[in-house]
C-alpha cells in the first residue's frame, strides 16, 4: 500500500505544480502586455485564476481526504 501512496502523492503533486505554472504563465502573459488585454483574454485570465484556486486549495485537500480514507481501510475500518 505504501507504493500506491507514493505514486498518488507524486501524481497529485505533479498536477498541482503543472497547473500552478501553466496558469501563472497565462495570467502573466495577459496582464503583462497591454495589447493582450482583450475581453476574450480577460475571460481566459479569470478561468486561469479559478483554476489556480482549485490547484492550491482543492487538490491538496482532496489528496489528504483520499489518503486518510484509504489508511482507515487498511486498518480494517470502513
Amino acid at each position: 500500500m505504501a507504493v500506491f501512496f507514493g505514486n498518488q502523492v507524486f501524481v497529485y503533486s505533479t498536477f498541482i505544480i503543472v497547473g500552478l505554472c501553466g496558469n501563472l504563465l497565462i495570467v502573466w502573459a495577459v496582464l503583462g502586455r497591454e495589447n493582450m488585454r482583450t475581453a476574450r483574454n480577460v475571460f481566459i485570465v479569470t478561468l486561469a485564476i479559478s483554476d489556480l484556486v482549485l490547484c492550491v486549495f482543492t487538490m491538496p485537500s482532496t489528496l489528504w481526504e483520499v489518503r486518510s480514507s484509504l489508511s482507515f481501510r487498511e486498518h480494517g475500518e470502513n
